[in-house]
C-alpha cells in the first residue's frame, strides 16, 4: 500500500460514518482490524467466535 494513513482515513471516514454510523470518536477509536471487521461480509467471515476468544477481547477491551 503506498498511501499515507492521512489518505487511507480520509477514504475510511467517510464510509465508517455512512455505512456504520460511527460518530467520529468511535472511529478513531477502533484499531485497524475492527474497521476491517466491521466492514467485512458477514458470510465471508469463517467461524464465529468460541467462548475463550470472546473472552479475550472482551478482556482486553477492559484495558483501554
Amino acid at each position: 500500500m503506498n498511501e499515507s494513513w492521512a489518505e487511507v482515513t480520509r477514504i475510511a471516514w467517510p464510509v465508517a460514518a455512512r455505512v456504520l454510523h460511527w460518530a467520529p470518536a468511535q472511529f478513531w477509536g477502533a484499531t485497524p482490524a475492527e474497521l476491517l471487521g466491521a466492514l467485512a461480509d458477514p458470510g465471508a467471515q469463517g467461524a464465529p467466535l468460541d467462548r475463550n476468544e470472546m473472552t479475550a477481547l472482551m478482556e482486553a477491551d477492559d484495558g483501554r
